[in-house]
């Protein structure tokens, strides 16, 4: 790993030296000589979208040889259709086998399955397999293919009176966990974005795909008839992008596809089949750097898109004065958050007692989403207690489960302070759990910046996370990484507009610097980046400062009272200022070869995959 760079030289080497025409990545191909990816996709039929499991239907036994097929004809990524496994436990022995032939071949994979979560719980999944076998991704299918209804409007509720073994047979999107984001994943070669047949009906999901970095979108189907070939190109042409698109055997449509709007390969129609086509994916960079209509979006005319309902005359009352305090109903263009400080211990069962309070005063406040502090369910080490030595990772496992549970029941997202384990010989790391409505952890930030104090009890995360919630993007940050500079300025990169930063400032002894800096710190990233945050704390006495929302004008839009429990909730976005300026024109950049840790980071699988349980 490279050392930590400081950022004062970035700053004034962005502000002297004039724009390079060639971007980062393209920097990087030029330096190892690879311009063009051949990707394959493969036409086949395995399980359908109302198959149950048959012992007689290996369907990885008719991949893996396209596996390896693939990686004879030099190609570094090979699609398979929707829901083509069927319904497996992930990981399970049907991604073993599949793990075992990408390692062989040294090729990624991604393949669609009905995956089974728990006893009550399932998801169309897009399963990424890694060049070394590891699944390195996922990505839920978000739109639901329904094909029954009753009532009015159209397909808006399911047949009553049916059970769960009908809807698994005859209309298994209805009752299955929908994915809430539209993720982009970093290969090796470049940014890839992922699409499930009907997602692709939709055209804002391609295009939130490109903008938010997308070079190649997957769109894998399972559907009689075939993939449109006029909506692959449409897209190509409009977002700048590469595409493939893989069908089951039983319908067609399988392409690959390049700028401006070009197919290179194709399938024919209800045959198995497999094609393969090498992709330029420095020609699409610079397509994306100089493209005009990129430059020239109007996205301040482009808000009937994220309406929740067709303009029919009909408006849904949003008028928060006019609601009970103790019930207010959630906004529907506004991300609400609801963010709470308590007295944090090395109590967990404490802890979680006082989360699932907040959780349902959350909920009764019409929030969308309860952000808690660092360390707040586990408590925090060498502060809450010594070490972890005799630690109760069983019972910090249970009431982050119950917790899973509530978030279910209560509709509701939930940022969890927590600890992380790896193994009895390594570290655990400092996170922050990102807990969906369905009550499954999507993803986790592990702390990047650690202390000295920190690195005694905690391994180092290296990976930024954020997510979209509501229409807005929220990166995730703990504590002492609001010293770096760089981290903010990253997450803004990545399109983060409002940033969950949870902290531990308390137990302290007294006054001290961190009584001033961290309600100096925090207003300063947002003005430096045109950001919001939500800043939160413990209120174990003594307590540094209490939680409060920054604006990008560097102003505190609201705060909490220090030194006692209490919860605020704030919709975002707010006003941009609460005094008509702001500060920055140009927000600041991370270099490219930025290093996103303090400490040591550990290349543990439990650590590198932001879902695996506690």
């Amino acid at each position: 790993m490279k050392p930590t760079t400081s950022f004062l030289p970035i700053l004034l080497t962005m502000l002297l030296l004039p724009p390079n025409p060639l971007t980062a990545a393209e920097d990087l191909e030029s330096a190892n000589g690879r311009t063009e990816v051949k990707i394959a996709a493969v036409q086949i039929s395995g399980y359908d979208k109302g198959d149950l499991p048959r012992k007689d239907n290996d369907v990885v036994a008719t991949l893996v040889p396209y596996i390896d097929r693939a990686k004879k004809d030099d190609a570094e990524l090979v699609v398979f259709p929707e829901y083509v496994l069927g319904h497996i436990s992930v990981p399970g022995p049907e991604t073993k086998r599949i793990s075992a032939a990408a390692a062989a071949s040294g090729i990624y994979v991604i393949v669609g399955c009905w995956e089974t979560i728990d006893d009550s719980n399932y998801a169309n999944t897009a399963l990424i397999f890694g060049r070394d076998g590891r699944i390195v991704g996922k990505y839920l299918k978000t739109h639901a293919a329904v094909d029954h209804f009753e009532g009015d409007p159209a397909w808006s509720q399911p047949p009553s009176g049916k059970d769960r073994d009908w809807f698994l047979r005859n209309d298994p999107e209805w009752t299955m966990n929908r994915g809430e984001d539209l993720p982009v994943f970093d290969f090796d070669f470049g940014r890839v974005g992922i699409l499930t047949c009907y997602d692709g009906w939709f055209p804002e999901s391609f295009r939130a795909l490109s903008l938010k970095g997308a070079e190649l979108i997957v769109w894998i189907n399972g559907r009689r008839g075939s993939v449109e070939d006029f909506i692959m190109k449409s897209v190509m042409f409009q977002s700048h992008v590469a595409m493939v698109s893989a069908n089951q055997a039983y319908g067609g449509g399988t392409m690959i596809g390049t700028l401006p709007a070009s197919i290179l390969a194709r399938c024919l129609p209800r045959e198995e089949a497999y094609i393969s086509a090498s992709v330029d994916f420095t020609k699409i960079r610079r397509a994306r750097r100089y493209s005009r209509n990129f430059q020239q979006r109007r996205p301040d005319l482009y808000g009937a898109l994220t309406h929740a309902k067709l303009s029919d005359g009909n408006r849904v009352a949003r008028d928060l004065e006019s609601e009970t305090p103790q019930h207010r109903s959630r906004p529907a263009q506004k991300l609400r958050v609801a963010s709470c400080q308590f007295p944090v211990s090395a109590d967990i069962a404490s802890n979680a007692r006082w989360i699932r309070q907040y959780m349902s005063d959350a909920k009764e406040a019409g929030a969308h989403l309860l952000h808690t502090s660092e360390s707040c369910l586990s408590g925090y080490a060498g502060t809450d207690f010594d070490s972890f030595d005799g630690f109760d990772w069983d019972l910090l496992r249970h009431e982050t489960r119950r917790l899973c549970r509530l978030a279910r029941e209560l509709d509701l997202w939930l940022v969890l302070g927590s600890t992380h384990f790896l193994d009895a010989e390594t570290k655990p790391t400092n996170c922050l759990y990102l807990i969906d409505p369905h009550g499954q952890i999507v993803d986790r930030y592990d702390k990047s910046m650690c202390t000295l104090g920190d690195q005694r009890h905690y391994s180092a995360g290296d990976r930024l996370v954020t997510r979209d919630i509501q229409g807005v993007r929220v990166g995730l940050a703990i504590c002492y990484d609001v010293c770096w500079p760089q981290v903010y300025a990253a997450y803004h990169e990545k399109g983060a507009t409002v940033m969950l930063h949870s902290f531990y400032n308390a137990r302290g002894r007294g006054e001290n610097c961190l009584d001033v800096l961290v309600e100096r710190q925090v207003p300063t990233r947002c003005a430096d980046n045109r950001m919001w945050a939500v800043a939160n704390n413990s209120s174990a006495s003594y307590s540094h400062w209490a939680t409060f929302v920054a604006r990008p004008d560097a102003t505190i839009a609201q705060q909490l009272r220090g030194n006692e429990a209490g919860m605020m909730v704030h919709d975002f976005p707010d006003e941009l200022s609460s005094r008509g300026w702001f500060h920055n024109h140009q927000p600041m950049r991370a270099r490219d070869d930025e290093r996103f840790t303090f400490g040591s980071a550990t290349t543990h699988p439990r650590q590198i995959v932001g879902t695996s349980q506690p």
